[in-house]
C-alpha cells in the first residue's frame, strides 16, 4: 500500500515561451521592423522634424512620420543656422485687387507685341503680294502701264501744286451796292485804295455790295479790309458777310473788328460771273450808323 501511494508524479510540462515580437501590438511590430535608417527624401528646412525611426523629414505641422508612421513626438528639430538668425526676415508682398506687377505687365506687352507682330507680318506678305502681281501687270500689260504713269504724273502735279500755291487778282468790272453814301459809293471797295471806302446806312434795310465779271472765274481766295482806315472808330464795322455766287452757292466769312487786312479761304466760288456780299451782323460804333467796308481783293488759283 505504501507503494502504491509513492507512486511517481508526471511532471507538467513546461509551456515554451512565446515570441517577443508576435504578442507586440500590431504598430509596435512596423516599428521595431523599420529600424533602419535612410536618408531623407527632402531637403531640410529650419523647423521640420527628423524621424528618430527612419531618418525622413517632415514639417513641422505632421505628428506622424510620413515615410513610416512612427510618432513624431520625440523626433529631433532641425535648428536654425546662426547665420540665417542675423539676416533680416522677408516679408511676404500682399498683393492688392486688380494690382499689376512688372512681370504681369511685361507678359502682356509680349502677348500684345507678339499679336501686333503676327498681324504685321500678315499684312507685310499681302503687300508683297500686291507688288509682285502690279509689278507683272506694269511689265506685261500696255494699258496698266499707261494708267499708272498717267496716276503717278497726276500725283506729282497735285503735290507740286500744293506746295506751291500762287494766286492771281481778279477783278471785277462791275461793283454796285443796294445802299451807299452818296460820297462813298461801292465802287470805292473794289479800288486798291486803303484810305477810301464803301459807306452804307444800316438803318434803312439789308446793305449788299455786288461784284459783277465779264466771264467765268474762280474765286479761291479773299482779303478784306475793314471800316474806315483813317478813323476806324466813327462807322460800323461788318461783323459777318454772307457770299452768293452766280452758281448757286453760297459761303459765309466772319471778320474780326480790326482795320488789318484779313485773308480768308473762299468756298464754293468756281465758274461764277458775280458776287452778292450781304452784310448780315455789324460792329457798333458810338458815331453814327453807316457801315464802312475799305477793300475787298479777290484772288483765284493760279
Amino acid at each position: 500500500m505504501e507503494a502504491a501511494l509513492v507512486a511517481p508524479l508526471h511532471a507538467t510540462p513546461t509551456p515554451p515561451k512565446p515570441d517577443t515580437l508576435s504578442v507586440l501590438p500590431e504598430r509596435e511590430q512596423k516599428r521595431v521592423t523599420a529600424v533602419v535608417k535612410k536618408p531623407p527624401t527632402r531637403r531640410l528646412q529650419p523647423g521640420d522634424l527628423i524621424c528618430g525611426d527612419c531618418g525622413e523629414g517632415n514639417p513641422d505641422t505632421r505628428k506622424f512620420c510620413s515615410r513610416c508612421g512612427a510618432s513624431l513626438l520625440a523626433a529631433e528639430v532641425v535648428k536654425t543656422p546662426w547665420w540665417r538668425k542675423i539676416l533680416p526676415k522677408r516679408r511676404t508682398k500682399v498683393r492688392k485687387a486688380l494690382e499689376r506687377t512688372a512681370k504681369d505687365r511685361k507678359a502682356k506687352r509680349t502677348a500684345t507685341g507678339t499679336a501686333f507682330s503676327a498681324v504685321f507680318k500678315t499684312i507685310r506678305a499681302l503687300v508683297a503680294v500686291v507688288l509682285v502681281l502690279g509689278g507683272i501687270a506694269y511689265g506685261s500689260l500696255p494699258a496698266v502701264r499707261t494708267w499708272v504713269n498717267n496716276q503717278v504724273a497726276s500725283w506729282q502735279q497735285d503735290a507740286q501744286s500744293a506746295l506751291d500755291l500762287t494766286y492771281a487778282p481778279v477783278h471785277p468790272t462791275k461793283v454796285t451796292a443796294t445802299l451807299e453814301e452818296p460820297t462813298h459809293p461801292a465802287d470805292q471797295s473794289a479800288d486798291s485804295i486803303s484810305n477810301t471806302f464803301w459807306a452804307a446806312p444800316t438803318n434803312k434795310g439789308e446793305a449788299t455790295l455786288v461784284f459783277t465779271f465779264d466771264r467765268p472765274v474762280n474765286i479761291d481766295k479773299a482779303i478784306i479790309q475793314n471800316g474806315d482806315n483813317d478813323k476806324f472808330d466813327q462807322y460800323f464795322r461788318v461783323e459777318r458777310l454772307h457770299l452768293v455766287f452766280s452758281n448757286g452757292k453760297t459761303d459765309d466769312l466772319q471778320l474780326k473788328d480790326q482795320p488789318d487786312p484779313q485773308e480768308f479761304t473762299v468756298q464754293n466760288g468756281h465758274n461764277v460771273t458775280s458776287i452778292e456780299m450781304h452784310v448780315m451782323a455789324t460792329y457798333q460804333s458810338l458815331h453814327g450808323t453807316d457801315v464802312a467796308l475799305s477793300e475787298v481783293e479777290l484772288f483765284q488759283r493760279s
